[in-house]
């Protein structure tokens, strides 16, 4: 895995706010940079170069640093002078083989996304039935194949009202084994002969094949949309730049686009700054006015969590006691350390030791690789299980659940908001992030593996002591969460119509 060079980069808000200001200064001194097919695209390109910068990849702000250097004897802002500076002595600093390697991966990054378009041709996949309607289909732009799972409920009602689906992507691979059953799937298609140069953007700039990268998937899907006319492009969450260009394409098409959350953004960084979909569906208030404060231009409405409806039919279909304590992972990243990580297998181990009645589900993220919960499983067999995705859905592992054990993952504020227990592991204050259950006394805050075992052997046998927390933790649901009427999807799919 790719990790960032050093413990002392920048946070993630003062890489933001580089990023902004100098795509706004290259803007001035050329407006037409970041247009193509007469759209600004700048949103995508900070949101390309900020995830580029937090994978471990600073070939694109580096380039970007280059083309704005008289930015630096214009700002006044210490904060941004000293990001720029930290980034600029960093650049400084790489050896005679990383500057000789860095075309060779910038173009070879835009060979390959070039390849996989041309590899993997537009086509369309139709179930053979004479009962679909004629209509246009309701679009789903996908990043990650997670996303499939979360779409699922609207689309099984699409499928219920006999109304087509059709799946865009950035990648067969989010797509290939998730929608066997889905009426139709769009892949995209390249173009590259339509791309041209920039006649102000030297070719020996390494921000050249970032350019055409960009511009090309802005041709690609404005061609898919433009071929399967969705009557609306559906979004989760929606902050990489691919869902940007997707929702820049379907505008210049006059197709409705909807973001829907999934997250609880945590920091506000690139990729929520100036959204650009015209209808943005939230979870409470709380959450409208804290995406609004950075784009302003959306229509939003609050709908709750459908999350929250799955898991009380749920409950109400399974009546057994809850008493599995869920561990919640995260992968490796620059605020979880792989001894973080090898702490909550170490909470697992001790809890299964020390408390013969503890029972324990591990719910691993997509990106997580570690096997540790592996092995762990194949040693305590019968007393350790894993709730993965595509098989379990999230809420099916809070309905088994008592209580959830995890760093700083959305999924801990949802388990507060489905009656589970957040506990979490903190090993740094960086892992405090927004909503901040702990702070609203709707999760129990632990700093080390003891204390974390101590506390989840608590509520495994005593869950009777937690009523003050459980009072808590129906306060912060209705805040952050919104209504819990049972009818967020019906209020979701009233918008999408």
């Amino acid at each position: 895995m790719i990790t960032l060079e050093s413990k002392a980069d920048p946070d993630e808000k003062c890489l933001t706010n580089l990023v902004s200001a100098l795509s706004v200064y290259l803007q001035e001194l050329e407006p037409s940079f970041f247009t193509f097919e007469n759209k600004c695209l700048r949103g995508a390109f900070e949101r390309y170069i900020y995830f580029d910068v937090m994978a471990g990849r600073r070939q694109s702000l580096y380039s970007l640093m280059n083309l704005t250097k008289a930015w630096r004897d214009t700002v006044q802002d210490i904060a941004l002078i000293e990001t720029y500076d930290y980034f600029w002595s960093q650049q400084q600093k790489r050896s005679v083989l990383q500057k000789c390697r860095a075309p060779m991966l910038s173009w070879g990054r835009f060979a390959k996304s070039m390849y996989q378009s041309l590899a993997h041709p537009l086509f369309y996949r139709r179930r053979k039935t004479t009962d679909i309607s004629a209509s246009n289909p309701h679009g789903f732009f996908v990043t990650y194949p997670r996303f499939i799972s979360f779409f699922r409920p609207i689309t099984d009602v699409l499928k219920e009202s006999r109304s087509r689906v059709c799946y865009f992507s950035e990648s067969p691979h989010a797509l290939l084994g998730h929608t066997q059953n889905q009426q139709s799937i769009a892949w995209l298609k390249n173009q590259i002969w339509t791309l041209r140069k920039p006649s102000f953007l030297p070719i020996t700039n390494l921000l050249l094949p970032d350019y055409l990268r960009i511009c090309s998937f802005y041709f690609q899907i404005y061609e898919a949309l433009k071929h399967y006319k969705p009557q609306t492009l559906i979004f989760a969450e929606g902050t990489s730049h691919y869902d940007e260009l997707a929702s820049q394409a379907a505008k210049a098409l006059g197709i409705k686009t909807v973001r829907i959350q999934s997250g609880r953004a945590g920091i506000l960084h690139s990729g929520y700054r100036d959204m650009s979909f015209d209808v943005m569906l939230c979870w409470s208030e709380d959450f409208v006015q804290r995406y609004r404060a950075v784009s302003p231009e959306a229509t939003y409405k609050v709908v709750g969590s459908p999350l929250i409806d799955e898991f009380v039919k749920l409950k109400q279909k399974n009546t057994d006691e809850q008493k599995c304590v869920l561990i919640i992972t995260q992968p490796v990243s620059k605020h979880l350390t792989t001894s973080d990580y090898l702490q909550l297998i170490s909470v697992a181990k001790k809890l299964l030791d020390n408390c013969e009645h503890a029972e324990i589900v591990v719910r691993r993220h997509p990106a997580d690789k570690h096997n540790g919960f592996l092995i762990l499983a194949e040693q305590y067999v019968g007393r350790i299980s894993l709730m993965e995705e595509p098989k379990h859905s999230l809420a099916d592992a809070f309905s088994h659940s008592i209580c959830a054990l995890g760093f700083f993952s959305t999924a801990l504020s949802e388990a507060a908001a489905c009656d589970v227990i957040p506990v979490i592991l903190q090993t740094r204050e960086s892992q405090s992030v927004y909503p901040f259950p702990e702070k609203h006394n709707a999760a129990i805050l632990t700093k080390n593996a003891d204390e974390a075992v101590g506390c989840l052997n608590h509520i495994v046998t005593q869950p009777e002591d937690f009523v003050a927390t459980r009072q808590s933790m129906r306060a912060f649901s209705i805040r952050f969460f919104g209504p819990s009427d049972g009818n967020s999807l019906l209020r979701i799919m009233s918008e999408l119509q």
